[in-house]
C-alpha cells in the first residue's frame, strides 16, 4: 500500500511519546514541560524532511516534476521549450525614389509595438518593401495587415508612416503544461521514422505556433503522400503564411528522422459551418438557450474531424440532439435543421454554425 505522509500534529505524538519512553516520565510531564518544545521542534524538522522526500518523489515522474526538473527531463530526451518568437513579415513604405530606408531603422504601431527594419530598400517608383522584426516577443507583436507603422526617426525623403503586411510568427514561451504533454507523448509514441505520432509531434514542436488538433492522412495525394491538417489556438484556421511555415519545418523533419521520405503535405482544414435550427425548446429562456449553444460549441471543439474521404468528418443528428438535452434545465426540443447526419467533402472542417430558436 501507498505510503501515507505523516502530518505535523502525529509526528508531535510520535515525538511526545519517544521522549516519554527515553526519559522514563508520564506523556502528560512531557506535554506540560520544556520538554514538549522539543517534542515539537523535531517534529517540525521531521515534517519538512517528509515535505523534501515527497517533492523529490515528484521530480523522478515526467507527469509530476516541476518544471525544473522536467527541463532536465525532457533536455535528456532533446526535448526542449519552445521559447517566445517575434512577429515577423514585411511593410510597404512610400516616397522620393533614391531615399533608402536602412536596417536597424524602428517603426512602431499605435498600439506601441515597436518593429526593427531587418532588410532595408531603396525606393523606386515611389514605393520599396522592408522586411521588419517585433523587438519584443510574445503573441502580442503579431499585427494585422494594413496596419499603419510610424518611423521612430523621420526620414528624409521617405512619407513618416508604412502599411504593413500581416505580421505573423509572435508567440510566448510554451507553458508548463504544453511542454510536459510533448515530453510525455515522447516517452508514450515513442518516434517511429514517420508513424501518425511522429507527424503529431513534430508540427506541435514548431517555433511560434501554437498548434491545437492535428489530423494525419495517409495518401491523401495517392501514394507515397501524407496530408496533415492542423488547428492553431483554440480551434482556429491557421493563415496561409502559418501553413507555409509549418510545413518547411515538417518537411525538414521528414528528411532528416523519416527512413523514406514521404512527401508531405501540410494543410489548413477548409472550416464548413453547420446551422442548427430548433423548434419548441422547454422551457424556452435565454438561460436554457444559452446552456444549449454551450454543450453544442464543446460537441464540436471535442468531436469535429477533418473529413477524410470516408466518413470521418459526418456529424451525426444524434449527437446534437444529444448535446441539447444535456443542456442545464432543457426539458424537451425539436431539431429541425439538420434533419440527417451531415456528410462533408474531404479536406473539409465541421464548425458550429450558430442556433435559431423558433416555437
Amino acid at each position: 500500500m501507498p505510503f501515507s505522509r505523516p502530518s505535523i500534529g502525529d509526528l508531535i505524538q510520535q515525538q511526545t511519546v519517544e521522549i516519554s519512553t527515553q526519559l522514563n516520565i508520564a506523556r502528560e510531564q512531557v506535554e506540560h514541560s520544556n520538554a514538549s518544545v522539543i517534542a515539537k521542534t523535531q517534529a517540525g524538522a521531521v515534517h519538512g524532511l517528509h515535505g523534501h522526500l515527497a517533492f523529490l518523489i515528484d521530480q523522478n515522474f515526467e507527469d509530476t516534476a516541476t518544471i525544473e526538473y522536467l527541463r532536465r527531463r525532457g533536455a535528456i530526451r532533446g526535448i526542449f521549450e519552445k521559447a517566445a518568437t517575434k512577429a515577423t513579415g514585411q511593410c510597404t513604405v512610400t516616397g522620393l525614389d533614391g531615399s533608402a530606408v536602412i536596417a536597424g531603422t524602428l517603426l512602431q504601431s499605435i498600439s506601441g509595438e515597436r518593429f526593427v527594419v531587418t532588410i532595408g530598400a531603396v525606393i523606386l517608383n515611389g514605393t520599396a518593401t522592408l522586411s521588419i522584426e517585433s523587438v519584443n516577443s510574445g503573441v502580442q507583436s503579431n499585427t494585422a495587415a494594413n496596419t499603419r507603422l510610424n518611423f521612430v526617426t523621420p526620414i528624409p525623403g521617405v512619407e513618416s508612416n508604412a502599411i504593413s503586411g500581416k505580421l505573423i510568427g509572435g508567440s510566448d514561451d510554451e507553458s508548463i503544461e504544453s511542454y510536459r504533454a510533448r515530453v510525455l507523448a515522447e516517452i508514450r509514441e515513442p518516434a517511429q521514422g514517420g508513424a501518425d505520432s511522429d507527424y503529431i509531434r513534430w508540427i506541435r514542436e514548431v517555433p511560434g505556433v501554437n498548434v491545437d488538433r492535428v489530423w494525419v492522412m495517409r495518401k491523401w495525394m495517392g501514394s507515397g503522400t501524407v496530408g496533415v491538417f492542423f488547428t492553431v489556438d483554440n480551434g482556429a484556421i491557421p493563415s496561409a503564411e502559418t501553413v507555409e511555415f509549418v510545413q518547411d519545418y515538417v518537411v525538414d523533419r521528414v528528411d532528416a528522422k523519416a527512413p523514406i521520405t514521404a512527401d508531405v503535405f501540410i494543410l489548413a482544414p477548409t472550416p464548413v459551418a453547420v446551422p442548427i435550427v430548433v423548434n419548441g425548446l422547454i422551457p424556452d429562456t435565454p438561460t436554457v438557450r444559452q446552456a444549449a449553444e454551450f454543450e453544442l460549441m464543446d460537441l464540436f471543439s471535442r468531436t469535429a474531424n477533418v473529413e477524410n474521404g470516408n466518413g470521418s468528418g459526418k456529424v451525426l443528428l444524434s449527437h446534437l440532439r444529444e448535446a441539447i438535452s444535456i443542456a442545464s434545465g432543457e426539458r424537451d426540443h425539436v431539431v429541425v435543421t439538420p434533419n440527417s447526419n451531415v456528410t462533408f467533402n474531404a479536406g473539409e472542417l465541421p464548425i458550429f454554425g450558430g442556433v435559431t430558436w423558433t416555437q
